[in-house]
């Protein structure tokens, strides 16, 4: 879903939106905070990934053997 269909936020979201909404800042103070936005949320999923792998067991080697580990759907000709 894109940011331009109409959607329901949460007051959180707003909350973010309405503090940011009268910032005057430069295109490149814009993209860095996208970046910075974008990073919290690769940490935190890269977080998660780790703690699921160490609750699972996984090791190395598991993970090497997934990357070679070819899982797509066959499609019928």
């Amino acid at each position: 879903m894109s940011v331009t269909e109409s959607t329901k936020i949460n007051p959180d979201k707003l909350a973010v939106l309405a503090s940011l909404q009268d910032l005057e800042a430069s295109d490149e103070t814009w993209i860095e905070i996208r970046q910075l936005i974008a990073e919290f949320f690769a940490q935190r999923a890269t977080e998660r990934a780790n703690q699921v792998a160490d609750e699972q067991g996984w090791t190395e080697e598991d993970f090497r053997r997934l990357a070679r580990t070819h899982q797509r759907t066959p499609y019928r000709s």
